[in-house]
């Protein structure tokens, strides 16, 4: 594995939004000069996928297979590929079709690919059903007495109509209603978290980041609400803001670059 590869693949580990690592190893694949191994990079990008999986990052992780895919070329592999992107994209990114058009690529890549097959199998009969399931599980959720039950139930119905309905304002409305019932449901935060990136509501999303910080069980998810609030704050341009978040912890600190 060449420093390269291990740098930007660093890089990333500590700022999975950083374009120029990904660009740097786009341009570091096998068969270009670049001197690297396809087994050795295929195997940091699939540590590196793990990595970022346990952390959230599943955009990163979409990304990195593409990067794979860019240079595999064995038909069995690109459908192993295919077939993660297309699980991320469904379970975790809540994009049905996007993920369905990825199964289906693996099953041209490699026809009877015996996981793409059940997948899409999978993935079409929920499709068909998901109405009911969401009305069952609706029901469940409204008579739940336990609030953390309650909580899962409603993110899981959110999830059916982000990923059915995603023009629909359903899904944002049960997130929220999950978040009410459990503020530490990881996974409800994590979908509305995404939906406020991706309608650019800014503000909305600092405040989650403060009561995200406010509610924090330990120092450790603290430090990543105020990181986050931070390089947001300061995205946006706003210096004093991104500097007061970064402050209140030293690791926190060391992203903002040094004044003057």
């Amino acid at each position: 594995m060449t420093t390269d590869v291990s740098t930007a693949l660093a890089t990333l580990q500590l700022d999975p939004d950083n374009t120029q690592a990904l660009h740097a190893l786009a341009s570091l694949h096998p068969g270009n000069g670049a001197g690297v191994e396809p087994q050795a990079l295929a195997k940091a990008l699939i540590d590196a996928r793990r990595f970022h999986r346990e952390r959230g990052d599943f955009e990163l992780c979409v990304q990195l297979i593409d990067l794979e895919l860019a240079w595999t070329t064995d038909p069995a592999r690109r459908a192993d590929l295919l077939h993660e992107k297309g699980r991320i994209l469904s379970d975790e990114l809540l994009r049905d079709e996007a993920a369905q058009a990825c199964i289906r690529e693996a099953l041209q890549a490699l026809p009877g690919h015996t996981p793409s097959a059940e997948s899409l199998a999978q993935m079409t009969l929920i499709r068909s059903n998901w109405q009911p399931i969401a009305r069952r599980y609706l029901q469940q959720a409204e008579a739940a007495t336990d609030k953390a039950l309650g909580s899962s139930l409603y993110a899981s119905v959110a999830e059916l109509h982000l990923k059915y309905q995603p023009d629909g304002n359903e899904g944002e409305g049960l997130l929220r209603k999950s978040l009410e019932l459990d503020p530490h449901n990881r996974r409800a935060g994590a979908h509305f978290e995404r939906l406020l990136r991706e309608t650019s509501r800014n503000d909305e999303l600092l405040a989650l980041y403060g009561q995200r910080s406010d509610r924090a069980g330990n120092r450790d998810e603290r430090a990543n609400a105020e990181v986050a609030a931070g390089e947001l704050a300061q995205k946006l341009g706003r210096k004093e803001e991104a500097l007061a978040h970064f402050r209140r912890f030293p690791r926190a600190a060391r992203v903002f670059p040094p004044e003057g």
